[in-house]
């Protein structure tokens, strides 16, 4: 079901990020919300993404996520979560489906 442009299923709430990802190889940072219980990363432009917990990282300690996959993180307790991420494709956008617990 769709609410106020936030998706709700199974007593969960949905949120779509975009990340603007407009230089190929440049390290950019996405917030993931805090309450956060599960996350998908994708690359719409079939980028391979490298995803670092730590900014400076996304060519030491990353990551990969081949083109045309994803990647799910679950059974989380997101408080503060800051992704930084790099794709090597130019114009990139990374997207993120974010699920939270419904109040």
């Amino acid at each position: 079901m769709l609410k106020d442009g936030i998706i709700v299923a199974n007593n969960r709430t949905g949120e779509i990020l975009n990340k603007s990802l407009p230089v190929a190889t440049t390290e950019y940072s996405q917030l993931i919300p805090a309450g956060t219980r599960q996350f998908t990363i994708s690359s719409r432009l079939m980028g391979t993404l490298r995803i670092a917990l730590n900014s400076g990282e996304t060519t030491t300690k990353y990551l990969t996520i081949p083109a045309g996959a994803s990647k799910t993180f679950k059974d989380l307790a997101v408080r503060g979560l800051t992704l930084y991420v790099q794709s090597d494709t130019g114009s990139d956008v990374m997207e993120v489906e974010c699920w939270k617990d419904t109040v």
